[in-house]
């Protein structure tokens, strides 16, 4: 009877004294091959790419959202490659003379003729382009974009405007294009005037966040386009500069803020901000 006794085994045991195969069995549910299984496997490695994930994005940052959308970076590519053709051009046409060419005595005595009445206006929208009134319009643009949230849109206005002016100092220089003895191509104020009017467009074309209505943003882009468009003319009614001079100042100024937005949109740089 003891010899033919068996002990019971427990549950989840092999019974006793079997060796091989049968001892080896996975119970149902266990075993490696299972669906059971392979789904555990799944779930456990799926909860540690993710806990990886999350650890990249507070480690690293997510990139911040970039300028310009997908659609808008082709016509802004379009158009900096137009503004380096404009101004680079009428610079080799201009460069180490003075007065003016055929081009500026047709527009510039048409335009003096017709506002020789209103030097007063012209002054008032003439200091529009002085260092004050710049720095003080281009913080406002700054202090706007941080309280949407935009820090690259507060460090392209901050940097591209400035930028912008340093750039046509030093083109006057190396253009040595006079007028009355003093060097004045690209126009300065019209470089800055653009470069805001183009700040102000590339931070109104696709906003994150509480985006305004098209038919206001197409509007306050208008507007600040022809407000610098009047500098122009108010710095050509004035006798301070050529028509070409302002050409070429709303060339660099638009150009070094659509230069400066791809490099901020960068995906580098966008880490970096993050």
């Amino acid at each position: 009877m003891a010899a033919d006794r068996r002990t019971r085994a427990l549950p989840g045991q092999p019974e006793p004294g079997l060796d091989g195969p049968e001892a080896s069995q996975d119970l149902p549910g266990q075993g490696a091959d299972t669906p059971r299984a392979a789904t555990g496997v799944r779930a456990r490695a799926a909860h540690a790419h993710q806990r990886s994930g999350i650890t990249a994005i507070r480690k690293y940052g997510r990139p911040v959202q970039p300028l310009l959308s997908l659609p808008a970076r082709r016509p802004a590519a379009i158009t900096l490659a137009g503004c380096a053709v404009i101004a680079i051009v009428i610079a080799a046409l201009v460069a180490h003379t003075s007065g003016p060419d055929a081009v500026d005595r047709a527009v510039d005595s048409w335009i003096r003729g017709g506002l020789s009445a209103h030097a007063r206006i012209l002054g008032l929208v003439h200091d529009l382009g002085e260092t004050v009134q710049a720095t003080i319009i281009t913080a406002a643009i700054a202090v706007a974009s941080l309280a949407a949230r935009r820090l690259n849109g507060a460090i392209l206005v901050v940097v591209s405007v400035p930028l912008a002016v340093v750039l046509t100092e030093v083109a006057k220089h190396l253009v040595r294009h006079t007028l009355g003895g003093y060097p004045d191509y690209p126009s300065g104020h019209t470089t800055v005037l653009f470069a805001m009017a183009t700040s102000i467009a590339i931070l109104l074309v696709s906003p994150p966040h509480r985006r305004p209505p098209a038919a206001a943003r197409v509007t306050l882009v208008v507007i600040a386009s022809l407000v610098g468009c009047a500098v122009g003319v108010a710095m050509i009614g004035l006798g301070f500069h050529y028509f070409t001079d302002t050409v070429g100042g709303a060339a660099v100024g638009t150009g070094v803020v659509l230069a400066m937005t791809f490099l901020l949109d960068s995906r580098r740089i966008r880490g970096w901000l993050a």
